[in-house]
């Protein structure tokens, strides 16, 4: 489990120092920088991945992830410390091409220091004045330490599944063979399914069972490879009571969005951290509950971390999974709700009520883009 993150200098976090639990819930405006915290974990998977060149350029170059530009910030960093035992951190500096390179990285690791000391515990150093990091590939001193970070670095992935227009990832079809993981944008959601399908049957009648729970007109899933292409599959499924042929294009938005969730929280081998960016979006309240039941049972075996803006799902959470986001002068801030100094609400209010009467933090305050 990820238990502190530092984030520095990144986009509109000019300085964040957060403690997260099992549970974790953003809430915040649209450009509070909710997203901006998630995709911090994206950077963190791509300097493991050694593409920090190439995310740079994806993210449109650092001087766009330099907070507030070069004129303002000269490095991005973070700290990340897993279990209260082991952790990375890394200092990022612009280069003359417009990508970002590593000044310095380092794994730590603690045998008697609290998170709160963490300038003293062990440290080693994995890279430095480099343009990708040696963390994946390099063997050396501190390996134990290494491989205990680079477990959880290397399914760092943040999934949002907002895409579902025709052309959509989510909607074409996908090579049968990719199904190790569950891409992030959900583009290769028939190939996982049929992999779930033929290896974990039981995991698979649970995904079929809560989908017509939300869609009573679904019966089951058709997924075989396809008859002219054998390399690719696509999402085909039955109707209750119809003989008719459907595919991916006969489900609607929020459908499709709850299936790739389903699959996302059910599968047989969570990721140790699952983040998910607006899962509520088009659900139903009735599948909003069933989404948070899923998140809820998935939390025992997976940390999770959600962006969202909607009073229903926040309603179900515990205040001290929350975490507030607003943006001031273009400078994102991060919060966790404190319950004691909410008793006298909590009585009558749930968490989503509390934050649509504005007693909690998250609300429409920015006045920088």
């Amino acid at each position: 489990m990820i238990d502190y993150i530092e984030i520095s200098g990144y986009k509109s976090i000019r300085d964040c120092k957060l403690q997260l639990g099992a549970v974790n819930v953003l809430i915040g405006a649209n450009g509070s920088g909710k997203s901006n915290f998630l995709s911090f974990f994206e950077l963190f998977h791509a300097i493991y991945n050694q593409k920090l060149g190439s995310f740079s350029i994806k993210k449109g170059g650092s001087n766009h992830l330099l907070h507030k530009s070069s004129k303002q910030t000269d490095a991005i960093r973070g700290q990340i410390v897993f279990n209260a035992s082991n952790g990375f951190d890394f200092s990022l500096v612009p280069t003359e091409q417009g990508k970002l390179s590593i000044s310095e990285s380092r794994v730590s690791w603690n045998y008697d220091k609290p998170i709160e000391d963490l300038k003293n515990w062990k440290s080693w150093e994995v890279d430095r004045d480099v343009l990708e990091s040696d963390l994946k590939t390099g063997k050396g001193q501190a390996s134990g330490v290494r491989d205990y970070v680079k477990r959880y670095l290397s399914n760092f992935g943040v999934y949002h599944f907002h895409d579902t227009s025709p052309n959509s990832p989510l909607r074409s079809s996908a090579k049968v063979n990719d199904n190790v993981f569950l891409d992030a944008d959900g583009g290769n959601l028939a190939a996982y399914l049929y992999r779930i399908q033929e290896t974990a049957p039981k995991d698979f009648i649970k995904i079929e069972t809560i989908t017509k729970l939300v869609a009573p007109f679904f019966h089951s899933f058709r997924l075989t490879p396809n008859r002219l292409n054998k390399d690719q599959i696509s999402l085909e499924w039955e109707a209750l009571n119809s003989d008719e042929y459907f595919d991916v294009s006969d489900f609607s938005d929020g459908t499709l969005r709850f299936i790739a969730l389903s699959t996302l929280l059910l599968q047989p081998d969570l990721p140790d951290v699952i983040m998910i960016d607006e899962p509520e979006l088009d659900l139903h309240p009735t599948a909003v509950k069933m989404l948070y039941e899923l998140i809820r049972k998935a939390s025992f075996s997976s940390q999770i971390i959600i962006a969202t803006q909607s009073v229903n799902l926040l309603n179900l959470f515990a205040p001290e999974e929350i975490i507030t986001v607003d943006q001031i002068d273009g400078e994102s801030t991060f919060n966790k709700l404190d319950e004691t100094k909410l008793s006298k609400w909590i009585e009558d209010y749930a968490t989503g009520d509390l934050w649509e009467k504005h007693i909690i933090g998250g609300q429409v305050i920015c006045h920088y883009n």
